[in-house]
C-alpha cells in the first residue's frame, strides 16, 4: 500500500559519475520518474548499482555507497518517497 505524499512536491535527482540523472518528482497528483541530463548537483549522489536499488525502495548494504549534501529532513522525505514505489 503506497503512502500518501503530501500536497508538498518533492524532486530529487539520483546521480551516478559520468552518466545522466535519474530525476524524480511527486506530490498528492502525480509522480514522475524520468532520466534527465546531469545539472548541478545530485540530491543522492551513488553508484548505478545502488542507484537501482534506491528505486526499487531499497538501500545498499554498505551506506557509504550513497552521498548527500541535502539535509536529512530531505533526505527523509526523498528515502520514504522511494520507499514506497
Amino acid at each position: 500500500m503506497r503512502r500518501k505524499i503530501d500536497s508538498e512536491r518533492i524532486e530529487a535527482r539520483l546521480g551516478v559519475p559520468g552518466t545522466g540523472d535519474v530525476f524524480v518528482s511527486a506530490d498528492a497528483d502525480q509522480t514522475i520518474v524520468a532520466f534527465a541530463d546531469p545539472e548541478g548537483p545530485a540530491t543522492l549522489e551513488t553508484d548505478a548499482a545502488a542507484r537501482v536499488l534506491l528505486l526499487w525502495g531499497r538501500r545498499p548494504a554498505d551506506p557509504a555507497r550513497v552521498c548527500s549534501r541535502v539535509g536529512p529532513e530531505t533526505l527523509g522525505r526523498v528515502r520514504g518517497l522511494l520507499s514506497d514505489y
